[in-house]
């Protein structure tokens, strides 16, 4: 398989998960699905990863338009964050440590063009005022936003 077909194929490990956390859960299965590839060239990584941060990122959650008093017609803009979302930041932040040990920072050029840091703020300001359950995922959030704070350089 080319790098070509890798850009054009999704990998065998995106299509047969069920739910979007596992689908990047462990570097070694990602490396496991896609045959003969070099670790050593960016490009490759980008193309293994991508797809993964990209998932987890659509994953988080996203603002919808929700009636603030039923049948008033009058709409507010809310944060709805998805189902796991503390799992997948999780799974996002060990994703980040793939890149201790990558001069290039791969997998942090992957989380940028994915747009994690749009979501990441989004986050933060939508979770926030949610109780002790919204601060935490808003703590976990900033922790990551921290470390990803590359990607505004």
């Amino acid at each position: 398989m080319n790098s070509t077909d890798l850009i054009n194929h999704t990998p065998p490990f995106l299509a047969s998960m069920a739910s979007s956390r596992q689908r990047a859960s462990s570097y070694d299965s990602v490396v496991s699905a896609i045959p003969d590839i070099d670790l050593d060239d960016p490009q490759q990584r980008s193309e293994i990863f991508y797809p993964a941060v990209q998932s987890l990122t659509n994953a988080l959650g996203g603002y919808e338009e929700q009636e603030t008093v039923p049948g008033s017609g009058v709409f507010e803009t809310v944060y709805r964050p998805g189902d796991s979302i503390l799992a997948v930041l999780k799974d996002l932040k060990k994703l980040w440590r793939k890149d201790d040990s990558d001069d290039e920072r791969t997998v942090a050029r992957c989380m940028y063009r994915s747009g994690l840091m749009k979501e990441l703020i989004s986050i933060l300001v939508g979770m926030t005022e949610r109780g002790d359950w919204g601060k935490k995922v808003a703590l976990v959030a900033c922790e990551l936003s921290n470390h990803s704070s590359v990607f505004m350089t």
